[in-house]
């Protein structure tokens, strides 16, 4: 079995920072407009959506599964489980064991969300290849 699909990390890296970027963007605009309880909470809404995006990762480019068919969809189904489940322990998390404001928080991690369903513009080459 081959190592880890090291392009697969390097597009989640990417990824995950920008959807940080998005995060730390809205919290200092919150931080500016609004309260510093508003920007902490958009902080933490993004880190959820940054970490979801790599525990995704971190179990679907763990192995080369790519030359496998059913390997590669068995782990991505696991992976969006995976990422499903880390998402709702660290809302709950979150939500029982600190003060929030919910809306900002929700609203960071829903920025995030385009981010990551844009992933599939950041391969280089895609164009050359779906022709």
């Amino acid at each position: 079995m081959s190592g880890p699909n090291r392009r697969g990390w390097r597009l989640s890296a990417r990824v995950a920072s920008r959807q940080g970027a998005v995060a730390a963007l809205l919290a200092s605009v919150l931080l500016w407009q609004a309260t510093p309880l508003a920007a902490w909470s958009a902080l933490l809404g993004g880190f959820v959506g940054v970490c979801a995006t790599l525990t995704m990762a971190g179990w679907l480019f763990a192995a080369d599964a790519e030359r496998q068919p059913r390997r590669l969809v068995y782990r991505l189904y696991v992976a969006e489980a995976l990422k499903l489940i880390v998402t709702a322990l660290l809302f709950v998390a979150v939500l029982t064991s600190m003060q929030v404001n919910v809306w900002a928080m929700l609203l960071a991690f829903g920025l995030t969300l385009p981010v990551l369903w844009s992933a599939a513009a950041l391969l280089p080459g895609l164009e050359e290849r779906r022709a």
